[in-house]
């Protein structure tokens, strides 16, 4: 729990707070309301129209914490002319000048020590003049539509900058996280997550209201389909109207109750008008907060199935989901930005494509025409809530706040490390063959990709069995749906081989995700998914192998502590995903920098033991260099220390892929210095057969790079005295 007691004044800037409304007004309030001892808040008096809002005074009296206002906090931002154009930036710097005293009076007055702004686009400036020339540590708190979403503006080509140079981010989901990251090169430690809570005090289980409902001519037989939010293309109630006209024709007593206002309003009601569904369709608008709460009460279901637009615009996290869950309702919605989350596949609700009408239809009708499944749902939607609650959320800040105070913020990857000892010392040669689809790297995709070569593959097994040579074969979904490699695996002598999975997430189902660099990574995905993909891969591997698979590796090695743990309850008995020495923060990955080259426990009862794969650092220039500072002499020491200071290193993988025959021996007998037992050699199946990657461009290639395994190998055992081995031998 946070010390608040040690907690420095932090100041809260954004335009986005009530009486706005609005799902991101609603997470600054609540973070202030619930930080009311900590916090004090900067908004605006007016609307980009100049208007004053509504209810300020109100709200400001009564929020709890100490709300300042300015006029505005950013003028509207219009398509305009050349000359405008420079009319509306001189506007927008004037608008600055007035506002940075103020800013800098509230700091002075409070004795602020960090500020966060909720503002990206039109805020961002206030991080620059945040951290650079006030010098207080600095949060920008981001949602998801403002990161994805492609617009043109001044404002909007420097997010990059904005986002670079606050000390920490906070991102409302995994996928905004996941946006940053793709998008603006932002390595991941400098992203924590808070994601939307719900106000468990006023969203509450309650009983149907049916003179509420009767007042639209709704009976209490009726089955109530609810959506609440604002008209636009993004929420999906255009082919939410569409599924109702599918929806009534087996379900005639089902009425869909749509709670918002937005510039999508006019063609919503002419579609149903259309469609003549204005008897099963009521729109609602300027309902109060007591009365939205009743509907959400009375409703049967909630719904609403969110949409990617082409634009990049879509929903961050989806509140209303939550809302719902905490009045004990399931709910519907799309598989699109943060609602992956808000929403646990088959827990508290169902996932759809919000493009497809019939699913959106399907999935309503399968939740409200089965009981036992409603019930389910309704039990996990309301559990999932109370764990969600905004007092949590507001803890977490406090946590974020109190850490970036510190002067070192500690972003380390952990694991549950505990070293394995084999006291027989016996020096063990693992070759561990990624058996995966062909595919395009530089372009991540679920479609397009072939399972090829297994011809070659078969070759080189043989090779390998002629050599006294065990090799381990791990693979993807794809390969266990080729019923041509599934033979070869299957008619392989098992004394020479083992087999296990290689979890490619956005090659395997099911597909719910963004697909992007960040989510390549299985240990970036929400909780639940991962799962999910675990589940479906060694279901799969046991329909088709006969055995279920006690081996794992994560695609692009995105493993971490939550997917182990997981692994040794579905009785995974070795991971060999950690790649250790390598940092993959640049490309949204874990950072197994500081992890060294040894196997260890995953856990303390030794149910799961993980054999990293091996690195040695290169110093740049000839192999000869880095040879010459791994000799055990002082003299070579003092020169190591001395050239890491000026020449930089680079991690190399014990493989044969862009590495010679050499340097693999090097890289081996590196490894020996180290004492280390289990020496894994990991290459790609693609290496293996002409084509198959950059690294097997012709089929000469290829055969270079089965030529060298089976010479490593020969060497290993000669000079090293490893034995072939495969990883369950171990245990």
């Amino acid at each position: 729990m946070t010390n608040k007691n040690k907690i420095k004044p932090v100041l809260f800037i954004s335009d986005n707070f009530p009486p706005v409304i609005g799902g991101s007004s609603t997470v600054y309030d609540q973070i202030c309301k619930n930080n009311a001892d900590i916090v004090v808040a900067l908004s605006s008096k007016e609307n980009t129209q100049g208007e004053i809002k509504t209810g300020i005074n109100n709200y400001d009296d009564s929020c709890g914490y100490k709300m300042y206002r300015t006029n505005r906090l950013r003028v509207a931002q219009k398509k305009a002319s050349k000359s405008s154009k420079i009319q509306s930036m001189l506007t927008e710097f004037m608008l600055i000048i007035r506002l940075i005293p103020i800013i800098t009076k509230i700091c002075f007055q409070h004795k602020v020590k960090v500020v966060c702004v909720g503002e990206l686009i039109y805020g961002g400036w206030i991080v620059l003049f945040s951290r650079y020339i006030l010098r207080k540590k600095t949060i920008l708190y981001t949602h998801g539509e403002e990161i994805s979403q492609v617009a043109d503006g001044f404002y909007n080509k420097y997010r990059g900058v904005f986002l670079r140079s606050a000390h920490k981010i906070i991102a409302v989901s995994l996928f905004c996280k996941s946006q940053i990251v793709s998008l603006y090169n932002i390595t991941p430690d400098k992203i924590d997550i808070i994601s939307n809570g719900v106000d468990t005090n006023r969203f509450k289980t309650g009983l149907r209201n049916n003179d509420l409902l009767l007042k639209h001519n709704i009976k209490n037989t009726d089955k109530v389909i609810l959506t609440v939010g604002r008209l636009v293309e993004r929420k999906g109630h255009h082919n939410l109207i569409l599924a109702m006209d599918e929806i009534i024709k087996s379900k005639p007593n089902a009425k869909l109750i749509i709670i918002g206002s937005g510039p999508e309003e006019k063609s919503l009601l002419a579609l149903t008008n259309k469609l003549r569904l204005n008897s099963c369709i009521t729109f609602l608008n300027n309902i109060n907060d007591e009365e939205l709460i009743q509907y959400y009460q009375s409703a049967d279901i909630f719904t609403m199935p969110n949409i990617t637009l082409k634009d990049g615009d879509t929903e961050g996290f989806g509140l209303v989901f939550l809302e719902a869950n905490a009045c004990s309702k399931p709910v519907v919605g799309g598989q699109a930005g943060g609602a992956i989350e808000a929403i646990i596949h088959n827990e508290t609700g169902l996932l759809v494509n919000g493009y497809n009408v019939d699913e959106i239809a399907n999935s309503i009708l399968r939740i409200i025409n089965d009981d036992s499944l409603h019930k389910t749902l309704t039990k996990h939607a309301y559990e999932f809530a109370q764990i969600s609650t905004w007092k949590t959320k507001a803890l977490l800040f406090g946590d974020l706040v109190l850490q970036i105070q510190s002067p070192i913020i500690n972003n380390t990857l952990h694991f549950d490390h505990h070293k394995a000892i084999n006291n027989k010392k016996e020096k063990r040669l693992h070759i561990t063959i990624d058996f995966e689809e062909m595919f395009d790297w530089c372009d991540l995709t679920n479609s397009n990709v072939s399972v090829q070569g297994i011809d070659e593959i078969e070759q080189f097994h043989q090779r390998c069995v002629n050599n006294n040579i065990q090799v381990t074969y791990l693979v993807t979904y794809n390969v266990l749906q080729s019923n041509e490699a599934v033979h070869f695996l299957k008619s392989i002598d098992t004394n020479n081989h083992e087999i296990g999975i290689h979890l490619h997430p956005w090659n395997s189902p099911p597909f719910i995700e963004r697909i992007n660099t960040f989510n390549s990574f299985q240990c970036n995905l929400p909780h639940y998914l991962e799962q999910l993909k675990i589940d479906e891969i060694i279901t799969l591997f046991t329909k088709k192998m006969g055995f279920s698979p006690k081996l794992h590796r994560a695609g692009r090695y995105g493993c971490s502590q939550r997917t182990l743990n997981y692994l040794q309850s579905k009785n995974i008995q070795i991971d060999l995903s950690p790649s250790a020495g390598y940092n993959f923060n640049e490309q949204g990955g874990p950072n197994f920098a500081l992890m060294d080259n040894s196997s260890f426990w995953s856990d303390k009862k030794q149910q799961l033991l993980c054999i990293p794969v091996p690195s040695i650092q290169f110093l740049k220039g000839p192999d000869a260099l880095t040879k010459l500072v791994n000799k055990n002499t002082s003299i070579a020491q003092l020169i190591k220390k001395g050239l890491q200071t000026i020449l930089p290193s680079t991690p190399v993988r014990l493989s044969p892929e862009a590495n010679s025959l050499d340097r693999m021996k090097l890289i081996g007998s590196l490894l020996n210095q180290q004492e280390i037992q289990d020496f894994v050699l990991s290459v790609h199946s693609t290496s293996l057969y002409a084509g198959g990657n950059k690294y097997s461009s012709t089929k000469e290639a290829a055969q270079e790079n089965i030529d060298k395994i089976i010479e490593y190998a020969k060497w290993s055992h000669e000079h090293l005295k490893t034995h072939s081995a495969t990883p369950t031998t171990l245990k």
